[in-house]
């Protein structure tokens, strides 16, 4: 009996994490691995196909030791789905030895002996049957009483018929409004089946959830399975009802008729396997990861989320799905050169408040940062920032970005390399000698400290690449026709964004499905295309090192949790500085923020949102500081000396025409002036 097999093997040692929930590895499609945890147990249903490629399940019964757990591996025979109406006797049968093991935060694998079948299932990702994007948290309790588990409203656990034994079980995972569950029952010749259940809470009645039941097809046996299983699918055989009484038990209901089995009515009750040790889940209150990619040099018309500005794009479909999965920003300003923006996101701050308004320009570490600010977040992140960094001068200290609160810094601290093939990577102050192309070592190393994360976390991704040197990308990551060392500059810079594209793809795929569909991404350029590379409607003279719409007018999009308008373009006025103000309520941090940002996360899930009415900009060149600022019609730029230009950005975008030529100066007098006073008052 199931009961029986399970009581076999007590022990006193358990994980030091929770394990709940339904694990699966993408490249192995056809079965999967449902765990429960409770106190000192832990309990596995596999669902996968025999040796004859039919669907059945085992169960694997073990105990934690470190991060290890080792048990036996059973199957069972029972009572036909169609005449299961109460609990009965399953017959197990022990075909195997069972082990899992805990490789990371995020990641377990799955070794097992069954006859002459020896295999190992590494990095599973958990929670990857996901129905919502919020998954369950659940955490080991030792509840007391007579119905200890009766208050609990996440229904997450594993559930039977109750009594010394039963023939069936369910395997549920409660995320949001949303429930998925693994039905494990018995064919009509006995054989261990198993359906899959996807439901929806009744909005006036939070205990009722209503769904569909999906037949699971034959696949290939699972000593075979080694890749996704081709023509594996899901029928539609039935409906389903779930009426919880409470936190503990509960009605299950169905109808199937494609199986022979019109209607039944079952007792629901969770499934104690260790006494008052229990998992309490909930889905409430899960602090989002956030995802932070800086792309060198990248403007408008390089990007293929602005089609109508510039007549070539990089093939870069990556970037497009966040953009079609996400909302676009129209009017997001970063500064012309990369330093200041960089240095504006950091901490807020507009250049002329924190003396950042060029290149090679030194950030003061009095300023507090975004990477310092979320470690103090009510639930505390993690930081890292792998990439370029080039806030602290030329002559930066080895362990510079540890003095502006990254917890993890592996990347270069200057401005560019001189080669993307042979460069000197600093990690936390230690440096050592790379020939491994750059854009690839940055996506390793994201990928690797990601996968350690036990806590939500903030990652700045700051690519050197399409920065100059222009170069020809390793082959696999880039699809530009007979590229080589003497094609144009042009076909060189948009080979390095298409690698940077299909690395930052590479990092996205790599994020177990719990983990993206919890995390925020947000892609922005950090300022206009360099000169020579630069096209229409932008000149070389307004393109990068300008503040010109060429230079401070960058893509930028987000995309991930908490972001409910997918594929829409929102025409707010945001600056760089605001990035600070915004992560800081993704985090939900209290704290307030630099009056130079202004949060635009309300934009992520309201169209009404109206953001700032100005945008402000400033630049040092050559030891003047030049400024310009817009609001929903207007820009001015102030050159400095008097020297000032004025453009209608409703119909002249591009800036064509200077409104402040001899002939309709006088037009314009007080729109300048209005402007200007905005300007003081920016720079206060």
């Amino acid at each position: 009996m199931l009961m029986l097999a399970l009581a076999s093997n007590c022990a006193t040692a358990q994980s030091t994490q929770n394990l709940v929930g339904f694990w699966y590895k993408p490249s192995e499609s056809g079965w999967g691995l449902s765990i429960q945890q409770q106190g000192a147990r832990t309990f596995a249903v596999w669902f996968t196909y025999d040796l004859q490629g039919a669907t059945t399940f085992n169960t694997l019964d073990c105990a934690f030791a470190g991060s290890t757990c080792e048990g036996d591996i059973f199957t069972y025979t029972g009572t036909p789905l169609a005449q299961i109406t109460a609990s009965a006797n399953a017959t197990g049968t022990k075909i195997g030895t069972g082990l899992i093991v805990i490789s990371s935060a995020h990641r377990i694998s799955l070794s097992y002996s069954i006859g002459a079948v020896q295999q190992t299932k590494a990095d599973l990702e958990p929670q990857n049957f996901v129905a919502a994007a919020q998954v369950p948290a659940c955490s080991l309790q030792t509840l007391t009483g007579a119905a200890p588990r009766a208050g609990l409203t996440n229904y997450t656990d594993h559930w039977w018929g109750g009594g010394s034994a039963s023939d069936w079980g369910l395997q549920i995972s409660h995320q949001g409004s949303q429930v998925f569950a693994g039905w494990y029952s018995y064919s009509p010749t006995r054989k261990a089946t198993w359906l899959t259940l996807q439901g929806t809470q009744d909005s006036n009645n939070p205990r009722r959830f209503t769904g569909t039941i999906f037949q699971i097809a034959s696949g290939v046996p699972f000593s075979q399975i080694t890749s996704p299983i081709p023509g594996s699918s899901n029928v539609a055989v039935g409906i389903f009802e779930f009426n919880f009484s409470d936190g503990e038990k509960g009605v299950f209901t169905y109808s199937l008729p494609q199986l022979g089995v019109v209607s039944g009515a079952l007792p629901l009750e969770r499934f104690a396997i260790a006494g008052g040790a229990v998992n309490a889940c909930t889905v409430a209150s899960q602090a989002p990861n956030i995802l932070f990619v800086i792309a060198d040099d990248f403007g408008l018309d390089a990007s293929p989320c602005h089609p109508t500005i510039g007549s070539l794009k990089p093939s870069m479909p990556n970037l497009q799905a966040l953009c079609s999965q996400g909302v676009v920003f129209d009017n997001a300003w970063a500064y012309p050169v990369c330093t200041p923006t960089r240095a504006s996101i950091l901490t807020g701050r507009y250049g002329i408040h924190t003396n950042v308004m060029q290149v090679d320009e030194v950030l003061s570490t009095s300023f507090e940062t975004i990477l310092q600010r979320v470690t103090k977040a009510p639930t505390p992140y993690a930081n890292a920032v792998i990439g370029k960094w080039h806030v602290s001068g030329n002559n930066a200290a080895a362990n510079s970005p540890s003095l502006y609160g990254a917890q993890y810094y592996a990347g270069f601290l200057t401005g560019a390399l001189n080669d993307y093939y042979a460069w000197t990577l600093t990690t936390n102050g230690q440096t050592s000698s790379q020939t491994t192309y750059a854009t690839t070592v940055f996506t390793d190393l994201a990928i690797n400290w990601v996968s350690t994360q036990t806590k939500p976390w903030l990652l700045w991704l700051a690519y050197n690449a399409p920065h100059t040197p222009f170069h020809v990308p390793p082959a696999g990551l880039h699809s530009q026709p007979g590229l080589t060392s003497s094609s144009s500059d042009r076909s060189k810079y948009f080979a390095a964004a298409e690698a940077l594209d299909s690395e930052m793809g590479r990092l996205l795929a790599s994020l177990p499905t719990a983990v993206r569909s919890n995390t925020v991404v947000v892609f922005i350029g950090d300022n206009g295309t360099p000169q020579t590379v630069v096209q229409a409607p932008f000149s070389r003279t307004r393109a990068k090192d300008s503040l010109y719409e060429g230079g401070i007018h960058v893509p930028m999009v987000v995309t991930g949790a908490g972001v409910t308008r997918q594929g829409q373009r929102n025409a707010a006025l945001i600056n760089s500085t605001d990035l600070f103000a915004t992560f800081s309520e993704i985090a939900k941090s209290s704290t307030s923020n630099p009056a130079d940002s202004v949060s635009f996360a309300q934009a992520l899930s309201s169209a009404a949102f109206s953001g700032r009415s100005h945008a402000y900009m400033d630049f040092r060149n050559s030891g003047v500081i030049s400024s310009a600022v817009r609001d929903a019609q207007f820009k001015l730029i102030d050159f400095g000396s008097n020297n000032r230009a004025l453009y209608n950005l409703q119909s002249d975008p591009y800036e064509v025409t200077n409104l402040l030529l001899p002939a309709t100066a006088a037009i314009y007098t007080s729109t300048v002036n209005a402007l200007l006073a905005k300007v003081v008052e920016f720079q206060k």
